[in-house]
Order: structure tokens, then sequence, then C-alpha cells
């Protein structure tokens, strides 16, 4: 009898320690995934990296080069957390690998997009276009 409280219990913790249903690991993708097929990740947690341009409309670009030549088809929306709003002057234009909610586009002006992300997370630089990670360090699991 004491076994199968024991049991019984144990299994009750297992369960606490699962995500409930709709949480889950963010999925790391890159933002041409969420782009090309944003059905596939609508409503998903995910980590993606990206050119942060954070003004009126902050948007994360593909690159750098998209970015100067202005190519919004290649954009994600990001909805800023009050994290990103209060370190906007360190963020802004540099490479920030970011988790929230990614929500696909659907109608309007946003039907140029690729969609968007909120509920952010996280939001840390990954590297400074002034000052490429490469001239520092390679990351883990690199080429070089």
């Amino acid at each position: 009898m004491m076994n199968k409280k024991l049991l019984a219990a144990i299994a009750g913790l297992s369960l606490l320690a699962q995500p409930a249903a709709g949480q889950s690991q963010a999925k790391p993708v890159s933002i041409i995934q969420l782009i090309a097929v944003p059905g596939k990740f609508d409503g998903r947690l995910v980590t993606v990296q990206g050119l942060l341009g954070y003004d009126e409309h902050p948007v994360l670009w593909v690159n750098e080069v998209d970015a100067k030549h202005w190519l919004l088809a290649n954009t994600i929306r990001i909805s800023p957390s009050k994290e990103m709003q209060r370190d906007k002057g360190t963020i802004n234009l540099k490479y920030v690998t970011i988790t929230g909610v990614f929500r696909a586009a659907r109608t309007g002006t946003e039907a140029y997009e690729g969609g968007g992300i909120s509920d952010i997370q996280s939001c840390t630089v990954w590297s400074d276009p002034q000052h490429p990670i490469s001239e520092k360090e390679r990351p883990a699991g690199h080429f070089k």
C-alpha cells in the first residue's frame, strides 16, 4: 500500500515539473523560417536572432544590408518588453537574440511583414555590427 502511495506521489510531482498545456520550450528559428512559413510558428514561443531596428515601429531585420536598403519584406515586427524600452539605447542597431511569442501577420499594413514577436521574455545583444563577434571570438560550435 505504501509503495502505491509513493508511486502516486512521484507521478504527481513529475506532472508538476512538466510545462503546462500551451507552455513549451522556446524553439530556435531563423527570421527566414518565420517569414517563409509563418503559420507553422503562429502562437509558439520562439528564439530568433537578427538586427534590431528600434524606432517608432521596432522590427528585427534579417541583416544590416536589408536594414540599410529598407527591405521591409525581410522583417519581423517586435512588441518591445519594458526591459527593451529601458535598454533601447544599448540594443538599437545591434544583432540580438530575442525569445517571445510569434504571431503570423494577418491583414492590413502588416501583410508585407512576416509577422511579429510579442510577450518577449528576453532580448540580449549577440553582436555589434561596429565590433562583430567574429573579431572577438567564435561561438562554440562554429567553424573556424
